[in-house]
């Protein structure tokens, strides 16, 4: 594994890459009432608007990038009702459940005889974005050059478990974007197409159940994969590089038509 994108802190400066992260200041989110969320949610609009007039028009900014950052603004035809401003604000991450496995960066660990990560036999999705956390602290002075919590680990495409769908102690429900991971590990998982093959997932294991009457910890997990590739879906991606998506066989004795 490398991290080779992005450079934490900047390889031409040596200055920690700042953004319109709040790291500290959002630690509350979580678990925070209405009220809570909402000074946060404004303490942000304020950082980003501040932060982005700064960057077009203080004259420390050196001149390219002011004139770049001029070039950028809010949508004048969405959010007529809200000084063109999104209503909500992107959360990239918050509680999540404590399932019957949890997701962690070690799960990109290879297999020394495949050169690839261990398969899971429960795999419902895969999932190649990198292991890529952002600023976890503010920029510190007395460590010039870092600013912990900044990664970017490339991995292998590797397979996620229809475990970390199933919350431990809960029965009957299946969550697919709040699941069950660790800081790290969710950093793969967290991209849009993952949460949609995870939530088709969980609708075909939540049919499954039903047709079964089975609970949902305790599913036949073949034959939500096999529903999960009849559909197309991915579960293993090695396989479909190595032999294309309408081969005919059998993968580990799992029947592909």
């Amino acid at each position: 594994m490398s991290s080779s994108w992005p450079r934490h802190p900047a390889g031409d400066t040596g200055v920690p890459s700042e953004s319109f992260d709040l790291a500290e200041e959002n630690w509350k989110w979580p678990e925070a009432d209405a009220a809570g969320r909402e000074r946060i949610f404004q303490r942000y609009w304020a950082h980003a608007e501040g932060y982005l007039w700064l960057l077009q028009n203080d004259p420390e900014v050196p001149p390219a990038i002011r004139e770049e950052a001029r070039l950028y603004g809010f949508p004048k035809d969405e959010f007529t009702d809200n000084r063109h401003r999104p209503h909500h604000i992107y959360v990239r991450q918050g509680r999540r459940i404590w399932g019957e496995y949890t997701f962690t960066e070690r799960d990109a660990s290879l297999d020394p005889a495949t050169g690839l990560p261990r398969r899971k036999p429960d795999g419902i999705a895969v999932a190649e974005f990198g292991f890529d956390s952002h600023g976890v602290h503010k920029y510190n002075p007395a460590h010039p050059g870092v600013r912990e919590g900044y990664i970017f680990i490339e991995h292998q495409p590797l397979q996620l478990p229809y475990r970390i769908l199933v919350p431990k102690c809960v029965d009957g429900l299946l969550v697919p974007v709040a699941c069950s991971a660790s800081h790290v590990g969710y950093q793969t998982i967290r991209m849009e197409p993952v949460f949609m093959a995870l939530g088709e997932a969980c609708g075909i294991a939540a049919k499954t159940a039903l047709d079964a009457k089975t609970e949902l910890r305790a599913v036949d997990i073949a034959t939500v994969q096999r529903e999960i590739l009849k559909r197309e879906g991915v579960i293993l991606y090695e396989a479909i590089v190595q032999v294309g998506p309408e081969v005919e066989g059998d993968l580990d004795g799992m029947k592909v038509e």
